[in-house]
Protein backbone atom coordinates (compact mmCIF):
# COMPACT_ATOMS: atom_id res chain seq x y z
CA UNK A 1 0.00 0.00 0.00
CA UNK A 2 2.95 2.20 0.48
CA UNK A 3 4.75 2.12 -2.37
CA UNK A 4 1.16 2.40 -4.59
CA UNK A 5 0.97 5.80 -2.64
CA UNK A 6 4.29 6.90 -3.62
CA UNK A 7 4.13 5.28 -7.31
CA UNK A 8 0.11 4.64 -7.86
CA UNK A 9 -1.38 5.96 -10.83
CA UNK A 10 -3.43 9.07 -11.64
CA UNK A 11 -5.68 9.63 -14.55
CA UNK A 12 -4.88 5.84 -15.56
CA UNK A 13 -1.49 6.88 -16.12
CA UNK A 14 1.24 5.68 -13.92
CA UNK A 15 3.49 7.27 -11.89
CA UNK A 16 7.36 7.55 -12.51
CA UNK A 17 9.41 4.98 -9.65
CA UNK A 18 11.49 7.43 -9.00
CA UNK A 19 14.21 5.08 -6.48
CA UNK A 20 13.57 1.34 -5.96
CA UNK A 21 11.40 0.65 -3.01
CA UNK A 22 14.32 -1.03 -1.13
CA UNK A 23 16.42 2.11 -1.23
CA UNK A 24 13.45 3.99 0.36
CA UNK A 25 13.40 1.17 3.56
CA UNK A 26 17.36 2.38 4.11
CA UNK A 27 17.95 4.54 7.50
CA UNK A 28 17.82 7.86 6.85
CA UNK A 29 21.67 8.12 7.56
CA UNK A 30 21.69 5.73 4.71
CA UNK A 31 20.43 7.76 2.21
CA UNK A 32 16.90 6.28 2.63
CA UNK A 33 14.33 7.57 4.37
CA UNK A 34 13.36 4.94 6.57
CA UNK A 35 10.63 3.14 5.43
CA UNK A 36 9.64 -0.36 7.28
CA UNK A 37 9.61 -3.36 5.78
CA UNK A 38 6.34 -4.49 6.58
CA UNK A 39 6.78 -7.92 5.48
CA UNK A 40 10.14 -8.36 7.75
CA UNK A 41 8.26 -6.37 10.78
CA UNK A 42 5.14 -8.18 10.82
CA UNK A 43 7.51 -11.69 10.50
CA UNK A 44 9.13 -10.60 13.58
CA UNK A 45 6.13 -9.83 15.77
CA UNK A 46 4.77 -13.36 14.47
CA UNK A 47 8.34 -14.96 15.66
CA UNK A 48 7.55 -13.21 19.10
CA UNK A 49 3.91 -14.87 19.22
CA UNK A 50 5.80 -18.15 18.10
CA UNK A 51 8.28 -17.81 20.98
CA UNK A 52 5.47 -17.05 23.78
CA UNK A 53 3.83 -20.43 22.71
CA UNK A 54 6.88 -22.17 22.59
CA UNK A 55 8.06 -20.93 26.32
CA UNK A 56 4.90 -21.33 27.29
CA UNK A 57 3.17 -24.51 26.19
CA UNK A 58 0.70 -24.36 29.15
CA UNK A 59 -0.74 -21.39 28.00
CA UNK A 60 -4.52 -21.42 26.88
CA UNK A 61 -3.51 -20.47 23.68
CA UNK A 62 -0.45 -22.59 22.91
CA UNK A 63 -2.80 -25.66 24.01
CA UNK A 64 -5.69 -24.98 21.75
CA UNK A 65 -3.34 -24.75 19.26
CA UNK A 66 -1.92 -28.26 19.83
CA UNK A 67 -4.81 -29.68 20.34
CA UNK A 68 -6.15 -28.08 16.59
CA UNK A 69 -2.99 -28.15 14.79
CA UNK A 70 -0.55 -29.74 16.38
CA UNK A 71 -1.68 -33.17 17.57
CA UNK A 72 1.23 -35.26 16.11
CA UNK A 73 3.99 -33.72 17.14
CA UNK A 74 5.50 -29.99 18.54
CA UNK A 75 4.96 -26.27 17.29
CA UNK A 76 8.57 -26.70 15.99
CA UNK A 77 8.23 -29.50 13.81
CA UNK A 78 4.77 -28.76 12.68
CA UNK A 79 4.13 -28.16 8.92
CA UNK A 80 1.01 -26.27 7.49
CA UNK A 81 -1.53 -28.61 6.02
CA UNK A 82 -4.36 -28.04 4.14
CA UNK A 83 -6.54 -27.54 6.74
CA UNK A 84 -4.66 -25.10 8.59
CA UNK A 85 -5.82 -21.43 9.07
CA UNK A 86 -5.00 -18.21 7.91
CA UNK A 87 -3.58 -18.09 12.06
CA UNK A 88 -1.62 -21.19 12.19
CA UNK A 89 0.17 -20.43 8.51
CA UNK A 90 1.47 -17.17 10.03
CA UNK A 91 2.90 -18.82 12.96
CA UNK A 92 4.60 -21.32 11.10
CA UNK A 93 5.58 -18.88 8.67
CA UNK A 94 7.36 -16.33 12.24
CA UNK A 95 8.55 -19.74 13.53
CA UNK A 96 10.65 -19.83 10.32
CA UNK A 97 12.46 -16.66 11.70
CA UNK A 98 12.85 -17.74 15.38
CA UNK A 99 14.45 -21.53 14.01
CA UNK A 100 17.55 -19.64 12.63
CA UNK A 101 17.99 -18.04 15.70
CA UNK A 102 17.06 -21.09 18.45
CA UNK A 103 20.27 -22.45 19.71
CA UNK A 104 20.33 -25.43 22.32
CA UNK A 105 22.04 -24.22 26.13
CA UNK A 106 24.01 -27.17 27.44
CA UNK A 107 23.04 -27.65 30.42
CA UNK A 108 23.30 -31.97 30.75
CA UNK A 109 23.09 -32.57 27.16
CA UNK A 110 21.03 -35.69 27.10
CA UNK A 111 18.19 -34.15 24.34
CA UNK A 112 20.73 -32.23 22.30
CA UNK A 113 21.89 -34.05 19.05
CA UNK A 114 25.98 -33.08 17.82
CA UNK A 115 25.43 -32.89 14.59
CA UNK A 116 21.78 -32.01 14.10
CA UNK A 117 21.23 -29.57 16.38
CA UNK A 118 22.54 -26.16 16.74
CA UNK A 119 24.16 -25.88 19.71
CA UNK A 120 27.53 -24.49 19.16
CA UNK A 121 28.44 -20.98 19.83
CA UNK A 122 29.52 -20.11 16.02
CA UNK A 123 28.19 -16.92 14.24
CA UNK A 124 26.27 -18.68 11.65
CA UNK A 125 24.66 -22.14 12.01
CA UNK A 126 25.65 -23.19 15.17
CA UNK A 127 25.91 -26.71 14.34
CA UNK A 128 29.06 -28.84 13.80
CA UNK A 129 30.59 -29.20 10.60
CA UNK A 130 31.65 -32.86 9.91
CA UNK A 131 32.13 -34.49 7.47
CA UNK A 132 30.80 -38.34 9.31
CA UNK A 133 27.02 -36.92 11.07
CA UNK A 134 26.08 -39.68 13.42
CA UNK A 135 22.61 -38.55 14.46
CA UNK A 136 22.44 -40.38 17.78
CA UNK A 137 25.32 -39.27 19.30
CA UNK A 138 24.74 -36.92 22.23
CA UNK A 139 26.23 -33.66 23.75
CA UNK A 140 26.14 -35.75 27.37
CA UNK A 141 28.63 -38.02 25.55
CA UNK A 142 30.91 -35.49 24.92
CA UNK A 143 31.41 -34.96 29.06
CA UNK A 144 33.97 -36.14 31.11
CA UNK A 145 32.92 -39.35 33.71
CA UNK A 146 32.81 -36.87 35.85
CA UNK A 147 30.81 -34.38 34.70
CA UNK A 148 32.89 -31.60 35.52
CA UNK A 149 33.68 -30.42 31.83
CA UNK A 150 34.12 -31.26 28.19
CA UNK A 151 36.48 -34.32 27.36
CA UNK A 152 38.94 -33.33 25.29
CA UNK A 153 40.14 -36.62 24.01
CA UNK A 154 36.14 -37.34 22.47
CA UNK A 155 35.80 -33.84 21.24
CA UNK A 156 38.72 -34.40 18.90
CA UNK A 157 37.70 -37.83 17.77
CA UNK A 158 34.54 -36.30 17.19
CA UNK A 159 34.96 -32.47 16.09
CA UNK A 160 37.14 -30.79 13.41
CA UNK A 161 39.65 -28.94 13.68
CA UNK A 162 37.62 -25.40 13.81
CA UNK A 163 35.02 -26.53 16.59
CA UNK A 164 37.99 -28.33 18.72
CA UNK A 165 39.65 -24.82 18.92
CA UNK A 166 36.58 -23.04 20.05
CA UNK A 167 36.39 -26.20 23.14
CA UNK A 168 40.56 -25.50 23.50
CA UNK A 169 40.24 -21.63 24.06
CA UNK A 170 36.99 -22.28 26.25
CA UNK A 171 38.31 -24.66 28.34
CA UNK A 172 41.72 -22.64 29.14
CA UNK A 173 39.75 -19.30 29.62
CA UNK A 174 37.29 -21.13 31.43
CA UNK A 175 34.12 -19.68 29.81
Amino acid sequence: MSSKFWWGSRGGKQKINWIKWESLCLPKGGGGLGFKHLSAFNQSLLAKQAWRILKGPGSVAAQVLKAKYFINGDFLSASANAGCSHICRSLIWGRTLLVNGLRWVVGDGQSIRVFKDSWIPRPTTFKTITADPRSDLRVAALFDANRRGWDVDKLNSVLLQLIRMFFYLSISWGV
